[in-house]
């Protein structure tokens, strides 16, 4: 029988292993691309059997979803700790203001055009598909709860929640035109609108 010491240790080693393998799948995606993420690639990279691999995902759509929730997590994360150490100040529109070109930097690293790489591909992988769906919406409530939690005493109008899913799905967009020519001086214009745009939806009241 094992002793709790000794199941510890094992699921610590269980734990790590994990991560090595996400760990160099994330590395693997976000460097080179999803072509050259193979399972034997990661096996490779992570100095592990793909034996033990497929012990931690049952498949490589399972880890490429795993791959896409930790990239979510990390650029939450960064969004959140640099926006938490701004300059906040009382006046919405200066904050919502350095919200969206926060926002918009995350939209331009290569994790995000990792993760964008992934749902790309979804498109005709089905079981892609089907692993990463919970992840995008698990990751759309996220961002949702924190936009609120950032305005909470404009949440609650109206065109709140029709200005957040604007925001995003048109920096979604902006990403991906821009992996293929980027075009600094268009998105800047792109981003001071939607600025205007937010600034308005944010303080008003009335609109249904």
């Amino acid at each position: 029988m094992l002793t709790t010491t000794a199941r510890r240790t094992q699921a610590e080693r269980r734990t790590s292993t994990r991560h090595s393998l996400l760990s160099a799948a994330t590395a693997i995606l976000v460097e080179r691309g999803l072509t050259a993420t193979t399972t034997t690639e990661v096996a490779r990279v992570a100095g592990l059997s793909q034996g033990a691999l497929f012990k931690h995902f049952a498949s490589k759509a399972e880890l490429l979803a795993a791959v896409a929730a930790h990239l979510h997590e990390e650029l939450l994360g960064a969004y959140l700790d640099r926006f938490h150490r701004l300059n906040r100040t009382n006046d919405v529109g200066d904050r919502l203001d350095k919200a969206l070109r926060l926002l918009w930097q995350l939209f331009q690293t290569d994790e995000m055009a990792a993760a964008l790489e992934l749902e790309m591909n979804a498109r005709t992988d089905t079981h892609l598909r089907h692993s990463l769906l919970p992840i995008a919406e698990r990751h759309a409530s996220r961002i949702r709860a924190v936009a609120v939690d950032l305005f909470p005493d404009h949440a609650s109008t109206p065109t709140f929640a029709r200005m957040f899913d604007l925001v995003l799905e048109t920096m979604h967009g902006m990403a991906l035109s821009r992996c293929l020519a980027p075009n600094p001086a268009h998105e800047r214009a792109l981003l001071a609108h939607l600025q205007m745009l937010a600034r308005a939806g944010l303080t008003e009241t009335g609109a249904t």
